[in-house]
């Protein structure tokens, strides 16, 4: 099984793991992989992550390859190679050091990642976490604009169309997310706030369509407060995902699974153990 040229020995990867953290080009067939085979679509970044961590180790290119292979081999399962079972394959021919450093990844930015999913495909609307959180950036620039409406109303123009806008700056909203990042006091949230301001000025003026999804404590905490406003309690929505007692549930699985499909590049069989995996192994 040929791998993707993600690794070059000859870079110092410690000034260069954040490029190879953030590679997401993913695995194809024409990287040798077999016919008809599903890849994951988190897998890419997990292979990333451990070829990092095994250069910092010391291993060379050719090593680290035969590592990879010999994992990639023992997590294909019914025509897909699920992340996880990636995972667990590393993770049981790796050393606890190198593990550990792993395991961290894993569970941090992995888990936050296929909750901003599952969360998207639970309310059924495709790009929503996106634009929630691109609203929540927006009151934090709209809030001291002195062009601020009645009913704290704040008119902008679109950074990609070019078109007006108005969005009303809910102030509980932004508080209630603030609170899940973890900012407490006044001058904690105003120096979050700032720096968003000062992240836009210089993302927007080059690209217009940048939107702040690489920034995962954001987006997760805009995720959690979107699920707590529209079902109460995460544990609702784990819930339905995880009992077929009543139709609604049924129909919300499904949902899942079939926005998971279409919207994020999981197969029926990945899709089913990524819920899995969050309703219960996290």
């Amino acid at each position: 099984m040929k791998l993707p040229k993600i690794f070059i020995p000859e870079k110092d990867l410690t000034g260069r793991v954040n490029e190879y953290l953030n590679n997401e080009e993913p695995l194809r067939k024409k990287d040798g992989l077999q016919d008809g085979l599903h890849i994951d679509p988190n897998l890419n970044q997990m292979i990333s992550v451990l070829g990092v961590i095994l250069r910092l180790e010391g291993k060379s290119h050719r090593t680290i390859e035969q590592y990879l292979n010999k994992f990639l081999n023992k997590s294909e399962e019914d025509g897909c190679i699920y992340v996880k079972d990636f995972f667990n394959a590393a993770e049981a021919d790796l050393p606890e050091n190198i593990n550990k450093t792993m395991s961290v990844h894993f569970k941090n930015e992995y888990n936050k990642k296929v909750k901003i999913e599952i969360a998207e495909s639970y309310l059924n609307k495709k790009l929503a976490i996106n634009d929630y959180v691109m609203d929540y950036v927006n009151m934090v620039i709209g809030i001291d604009s002195e062009s601020l409406g009645p009913n704290n109303t704040w008119r902008y123009r679109d950074p990609k169309t070019g078109t007006p806008k108005t969005l009303t700056i809910n102030q509980s909203y932004m508080d209630e997310v603030e609170n899940r990042l973890n900012l407490k006091n006044t001058g904690h949230r105003e120096s979050f706030r700032e720096a968003i301001r000062k992240i836009y000025g210089m993302k927007i003026s080059t690209d217009p369509y940048y939107n702040f999804m690489d920034n995962i404590e954001l987006v997760n905490a805009v995720t959690d407060t979107e699920i707590a406003a529209e079902m109460n309690t995460t544990g609702i929505m784990i819930g339905s995902l995880t009992s077929a007692s009543n139709e609604d549930h049924k129909q919300a699985y499904k949902r899942v699974i079939t926005s998971m499909i279409n919207n994020h590049g999981y197969c029926e069989v990945c899709a089913k153990k990524t819920i899995e995996h969050f309703c219960f192994d996290k």
